[in-house]
């Protein structure tokens, strides 16, 4: 049976690998901490979106209830071009959309930042350069220190429908997520979205496909960046 995370702070020296080219600050900056104060649980969210003012940060839902209060921790580019934290909190957080706890686990949180510089936005894979075979590498990105994300290979092993989740599509890693992870973007190589990390199975890792992300957000009329995009 599959066994879902719950988030939790991670402890200890968490030393980043090498990661390629396009994985770099614009990329890390995509990622948010998110705090549940209603809860005492913590997760990682995904910018998507940046529009008048305001920021859609995709998560998952499966730590989330409606009219919990959240806090959530932006990163932008501060002097020197490291990344500084920016403390966003309620009233200022919210659930924009319907949870979907029940199938593909996402969640999407609005925060209204009126003022805020632009902020890196992370663009979905086209699905013309979306892998469809088994095993090939990938980075799952997540805020396991206070400085920001930071992130760890994997290895995909393949696309597969989970039963507990009525069936919906995850993909399979080898490397089970530590706690800490839940909500984490997982990328390809030029930075781009394929999945978001929702929970473990004995060793394995899954993340929610990019299809029931594309789905969940056409769903519910959310705009989204895709790359390569369409001529």
């Amino acid at each position: 049976m599959m066994l879902w995370l719950i988030s939790a702070a991670f402890v200890g020296q968490v030393k980043a690998p090498p990661l390629p080219p396009k994985i770099d600050d614009n990329v890390l900056a995509t990622v948010v901490a998110i705090q549940n104060h209603s809860r005492e649980g913590q997760a990682n969210g995904v910018i998507i979106a940046q529009t008048r003012g305001f920021i859609d940060v995709l998560t998952v839902a499966h730590l989330l209830e409606t009219g919990d209060k959240l806090s959530v921790t932006v990163y932008a580019p501060g002097p020197g071009g490291l990344l500084q934290p920016h403390l966003v909190r309620w009233p200022d957080v919210t659930i924009a959309k319907p949870l979907d706890k029940y199938k593909q686990d996402l969640a999407l949180l609005r925060l209204d930042m009126k003022g805020a510089p632009k902020l890196a936005v992370l663009p979905l894979a086209a699905p013309e350069v979306v892998p469809a075979g088994k095993r090939f590498p990938a980075y799952s990105l997540a805020c396991l220190t206070p400085q920001g994300a930071i992130a760890r290979p994997e290895l995909v092993l393949e696309a597969s429908k989970v039963k507990e989740k009525s069936k919906a599509e995850f993909w399979k890693v080898e490397a089970k997520p530590e706690l800490g992870r839940s909500g984490g973007p997982l990328v390809d190589g030029e930075g781009r979205l394929l999945g978001i990390c929702s929970g473990a199975d004995k060793n394995a890792g899954y993340y929610t496909h990019l299809s029931e992300i594309r789905h969940y957000l056409e769903k519910n009329w959310v705009k989204y960046r895709t790359e390569p995009s369409k001529k």
